[in-house]
């Protein structure tokens, strides 16, 4: 799913920057439907297709390519968005539905960009988890 402005060039309206928003996944931590879940809207994904929901990332398209997490499916949620390259990752937290999927950017680091990817990584010192990273 994308949202974006349709006949803005590329600078925009008055020369703003226009970036197209891509949900790359909507779901919980565990995804949508989760494999030990039985609730409503699990067993609705279990029969329909349509409502299933990976881990939580977004990429913000423009000049630059902003990646906002790396859940365990980025590479597949790449690949269906036809999503190619890129420029900066923000990582909002380092669980692993929001972290796991950095080992797929590192071989794309290494082999196809062979160049070092910006990444940025908020810390919490008063969330245990975060403070051990």
């Amino acid at each position: 799913m994308s949202l974006y402005r349709e006949n803005v060039g590329e600078e925009g309206i008055s020369g703003q920057c226009v970036m197209e928003l891509v949900f790359l996944g909507t779901g919980a931590g565990s995804g949508v439907p989760a494999f030990y879940c039985g609730c409503e809207a699990c067993i609705e994904a279990l029969a329909v297709p349509q409502y299933r929901r990976t881990r939580c990332a977004i990429a913000a398209l423009g000049k630059k390519n902003f990646l906002f997490d790396a859940p365990p499916e980025l590479a597949s949620q790449l690949l269906r968005e036809h999503i190619r390259a890129i420029d900066y990752v923000i990582l909002t937290h380092a669980h692993p539905d929001h972290c796991a999927g950095l080992g797929d950017l590192e071989i794309y680091t290494r082999f196809h960009r062979r160049d070092v990817l910006p990444a940025v990584k908020s810390l919490n010192p008063t969330n245990r988890q975060d403070a051990n990273i």
